[in-house]
């Protein structure tokens, strides 16, 4: 961010062939420039895919909340990383009010929260219900599966597909196949990711995973699912997911 930034404050027309903008790392809002800079960028008059990726522990929901309301209305994917509250941690810092009148606000096709689930919060707020009425796919990944419920109940009639990741021990088969049967009408994918993890040292022994075993697990949890061939399942190695 911080190159791009001259750049757009020398040549200001280039923003306007911005289709992508990937940000990570980013830092607390009250550090100088930074909401000016954010504003600059998330609001390119053309912008198409935005990916958030908060530092650390900078997210919180203010900050998301005035990013998202000077988003520019042509945004069609969103991708959110570490939007998560931490248990004790304040940030007493203030920001400009966020009102209807800063723009009109996009209409998300494709939204991915990573270790996110703090944002769903905000984006279930009545003035960022524009957001997720035209959503089609989700990628609910490394977040408490007890928060993906509500957000599915509130999204759910679009939805033609869906991301998320799972082991076998935490049971979310059944539960998640009721919810996509009541509410997931329009359902045509449902991917269920399983992390592969490897020895980080040569002394620590981790039994070879059985795929088939794990799908055949994960089948039998979703019967119609399997049956109706919504449901399949992929594996990904450890650090080695990208956002969708």
């Amino acid at each position: 961010m911080g190159c791009l930034i001259p750049v757009l404050e020398t040549s200001p027309h280039l923003l306007s062939l911005v289709r992508c903008i990937i940000l990570r790392g980013i830092p607390r809002g009250d550090e100088a420039g930074v909401l000016d800079n954010l504003k600059l960028l998330v609001s390119a008059p053309d912008l198409r895919t935005l990916e958030l990726g908060f530092a650390g522990r900078s997210w919180n929901a203010g900050y998301f909340r005035y990013l998202l309301a000077h988003c520019s209305s042509t945004l069609t994917e969103l991708r959110l990383l570490h939007c998560h509250d931490y248990a004790g941690l304040v940030h007493d810092y203030a920001l400009p009010p966020v009102t209807q009148q800063c723009r009109p606000l996009p209409r998300i096709n494709r939204l991915t929260l990573t270790f996110s689930s703090g944002a769903i919060a905000v984006l279930n707020e009545p003035l960022f219900s524009p957001f997720l009425t035209h959503m089609r796919h989700l990628g609910y990944l490394e977040s408490p599966h007890d928060s993906l419920g509500p957000l599915l109940c509130r999204i759910g009639q679009n939805v033609e597909s869906l991301i998320v990741d799972t082991n076998v021990r935490d049971a979310l088969g059944l539960r998640l196949e009721q919810l996509v049967l009541r509410k997931l009408l329009s359902l045509r994918a449902l991917v269920m990711e399983v992390m592969v993890v490897t020895p980080r040292y040569e002394t620590r022994l981790i039994p070879p995973l059985d795929r088939e075993e794990v799908v055949r697990a994960i089948e039998k949890s979703m019967p119609r699912l399997t049956e109706n061939r919504i449901l399949s399942v992929r594996f990904f190695f450890e650090k080695k997911r990208g956002l969708y």
